[in-house]
């Protein structure tokens, strides 16, 4: 939220994504979805994704490791 609104959005759009993150977390393609998501709800999602994109790769591998251990 707080990488959202440092780009200029409301708290309402931050919480938006926030959830919309929290929602894909463990996926196995964890940034891919979260990129087709930002892009299927928001016009101007790209700026919205290289905002909110750092702080989702400090948490990708992390995401994919519980998306392998969820398999079996």
């Amino acid at each position: 939220m707080k990488a959202v609104r440092e780009v200029g959005f409301d708290a309402s759009m931050g919480n938006s994504v926030a959830q919309l993150v929290t929602g894909l977390y463990g996926e196995e393609r964890f940034m891919n979805d979260v990129h087709n998501m930002l892009r299927e709800r928001y016009t101007n999602y790209f700026v919205v994704y290289e905002a909110i994109k750092p702080v989702l790769n400090k948490y990708a591998d992390t995401s994919c490791n519980l998306a392998e251990v969820n398999v079996y």
